[in-house]
């Protein structure tokens, strides 16, 4: 991705979730510093990855769910993270993830799964 793209899309974002983002970051480094950190870098490879970056993040979640994050306390802020991530790319399709929040069904790659299929939709369209 050329850097004037970059730069395009972080000026097109609205400076009220700047805040409001700036704003949850910093609660979420001095209470969860771990989920903080897969924020950032959740929201890093969206933008860098502009295409199939949510694809990624859903991966990486859904693989996290395998290595101890299907904990319910663990794992759930991460799902309802990638929840609302597919949701602003995918609009309603991306609250299919909300099924991953049911105990043991998060072990299932749902995630992974609705970002591939809403991916093909788009393109599809």
């Amino acid at each position: 991705m050329p850097p004037s793209s970059i730069s395009q899309t972080l000026k097109d974002i609205p400076p009220i979730w700047v805040a409001c983002l700036f704003v949850f970051m910093i609660y979420l480094l001095e209470t969860h510093p771990f989920l903080a950190g897969f924020a950032i870098c959740g929201l890093l490879i969206t933008v860098v990855f502009k295409k199939y970056g949510v694809l990624i993040l859903s991966l990486i979640a859904d693989l996290a769910d395998y290595g101890g994050a299907a904990v319910p306390i663990v794992g759930d802020p991460i799902d309802i993270f990638i929840v609302i991530i597919q949701a602003i790319r995918y609009g309603p399709r991306g609250f299919v993830g909300l099924v991953e929040l049911i105990p043991l069904v998060d072990l299932l790659p749902i995630m992974t799964i609705n970002a591939a299929w809403a991916e093909y939709q788009r393109q599809k369209d």
